[in-house]
């Protein structure tokens, strides 16, 4: 509906002078106004919802009033014109506050559970780029994509963290009791030996961590938190951060994972910087049981061998990856 034709239906509606096929035309070109407005406010919260429509009737009815004082007089077109303009502001109002709420229930976001078991940890890489280790005899939950103000998911047991900085949308881990917000930093999840424990380490950057919706640290690199959720007390320490992410260096169960995903676990473990060009690696997949007492050599001869690729170990720590 072209912008001439919507103000000539609004003012006949304002009016009461507009048909049924009418009315029906402009509910259509309503609904279209308020579906282009979410999809709008969903992929960027920034802005606010648009105003036009009440400004129209606003302008409409200060020229009316200015070119003909009569219609001051007119109750009934009055009540009709403020009817429109309260509809059309407090449901623009309510798309804007609730419109992840909305989202969610038109387009519901999918989610999944990835469980390690006894055997090895397991490597995994959200939607936002951040990366996951989960610990054996530990899950988590987690979205195909995050929508809204933060990044959520769930953990049962223990895990590192290595997040991708976005300031705009903190990352929030839930852990029994636990709430941890992050922007961009990596540290450790863990259930301690006491199954009322829980601990949070950081190794780079700052974490906050809240018990029961309250506040009950600030933590920064080599520092943890342990905290018993049955008696609802907490404590800190400086620590040795490797003592935290030691389970990473036990068996990796890879399912079906990129190949820069596991370069991402190399780097990690062996602490090399791998090079390659992106094109060559994006097709290539891995599914295999990479050992503990593997060396770094081990698991490149695994990996070319199996995803039909050169490698070269450098003197300045770092792997060049060159597809064949």
């Amino acid at each position: 509906m072209d912008k001439d034709t919507f103000h000539r239906l609004l003012e006949k509606q304002a009016t009461g002078q507009i048909s049924p096929d009418e009315e029906a035309a402009l509910k259509q070109a309503y609904d279209q106004l308020f579906q282009e407005e979410m999809e709008a406010t969903a992929e960027n919260p920034a802005l606010g919802p648009s105003d036009e429509c009440g400004e129209i009737i606003r302008q409409k009815i200060h020229n009316r009033i200015k070119n003909k004082p009569e219609l001051l007089f007119n109750f009934r077109s009055f009540l009709k014109v403020a009817a429109v303009i309260f509809i059309v502001g407090f449901s623009s109002l309510l798309c804007y506050n609730y419109r992840f709420e909305i989202l969610d229930s038109v387009d519901p976001i999918a989610e999944h559970k990835l469980v390690a078991g006894g055997n090895a940890i397991k490597m995994l890489v959200l939607a936002d780029g951040s990366v996951v280790w989960l610990n054996t005899n530990s899950s988590i939950t987690y979205p195909d994509r995050f929508r809204g103000r933060r990044r959520n998911i769930k953990l049962e047991g223990t895990a590192y963290f290595d997040i991708a900085h976005n300031k705009e949308k903190p990352f929030m881990v839930t852990s029994g009791a636990l709430d941890v917000q992050v922007l961009g930093t990596t540290f450790v999840v863990s259930d301690k030996d006491k199954i009322d424990d829980k601990a949070v380490t950081v190794l780079t950057g700052k974490v906050r961590v809240d018990a029961m919706q309250k506040q009950i640290a600030v933590l920064l690199p080599n520092q943890q938190i342990i905290y018993d959720s049955k008696k609802k007390t907490s404590s800190q320490r400086n620590v040795k951060v490797k003592e935290a992410i030691s389970f990473i260096q036990n068996d990796i169960d890879f399912r079906d994972t990129p190949l820069n995903h596991i370069l991402q676990a190399l780097q990690v473990r062996f602490g090399v910087q791998a090079k390659y060009n992106e094109e060559d690696i994006r097709d290539l997949h891995f599914s295999g049981l990479i050992s503990k007492d593997d060396t770094l050599e081990d698991v490149l001869d695994i990996l070319s061998s199996t995803l039909n690729f050169q490698y070269k170990i450098n003197h300045d720590n770092t792997v060049t990856i060159t597809a064949l």
